[in-house]
């Protein structure tokens, strides 16, 4: 297994530059635009995780990526580098493909090393885009990742990027939730499905949390609410 993470091999604009970079083009006007709201920032931990999140727009890798303090290496579909002009500038953002349809040892492999190398690993949970903006079944790709890694879970929810195709303006709101310690949850499959559907259940109390907010006006103040999920294996 190479010593590297996904995209620190590039000597032009590695993963950390090409993020800085975002920030300083995208993030200066976009996030003002969709008046981008992030509640518990503060959350985000320092050395390897794994973000999990909810996934209902094509926008949510960039709003997700504005909401995080640190730079998130995302598992992103593979049909993204099948597009000319994303296929070469993806990669610098240390992203890394995964045929949903077929997990294998390369994409488990670069996920570990995103891990093993202190940064922050991007899954959407649920495998893929939903149709709506209701929470759905867990997979147990970050579980796995997270176990084997000795990494924690952190869950992120976001509410409002879903309007984003017919209003670009809409706006969007990032909950981050408490970080799941798996620490003593055995490899398996019995495991992965426990902390999936702890996942899931602390996803869901984000998504209730965000619309409560949304309700009363996005309030800076507002807190996200400590996990009440449980891994019972």
């Amino acid at each position: 297994m190479s010593a590297g993470a996904p995209g620190d091999d590039f000597r032009f604009m590695p993963p950390e530059h090409m993020w800085k970079l975002a920030r300083v083009i995208i993030q200066s006007w976009f996030a003002p635009m969709i008046r981008l709201r992030v509640y518990g920032r503060d959350r985000v931990p320092t050395g390897a995780a794994v973000v999990a999140s909810n996934h209902i727009a094509g926008d949510d890798p960039i709003v997700l990526g504005m909401a995080s303090p640190r730079s998130i290496r995302y598992m992103a579909k593979i049909e993204l580098w099948r597009i000319p002009v994303l296929r070469a500038v993806i990669p610098h953002t240390g992203a890394f493909p995964v045929d949903r349809g077929n997990v294998d040892r390369e994409t488990i492999m670069n996920a570990r090393r995103v891990l093993r190398t202190g940064n922050l690993l991007g899954i959407f949970d649920e495998g893929t885009r939903q149709t709506t903006d209701e929470i759905g079944a867990a997979r147990t790709g970050a579980a796995m990742c997270a176990v084997l890694e000795g990494a924690t879970i952190i869950p992120a929810c976001l509410i409002g990027t879903d309007h984003h195709g017919r209003n670009p303006f809409h706006q969007a709101a990032v909950a981050w939730g408490t970080p799941i310690d798996v620490s003593g949850v055995p490899r398996g499959a019995k495991g992965y499905r426990a902390i999936a559907q702890a996942l899931e259940e602390e996803l869901r109390d984000l998504r209730e949390f965000l619309y409560a907010a949304q309700r009363a006006g996005f309030p800076r103040d507002a807190v996200p609410p400590v996990s009440r999920a449980t891994v019972e294996v």
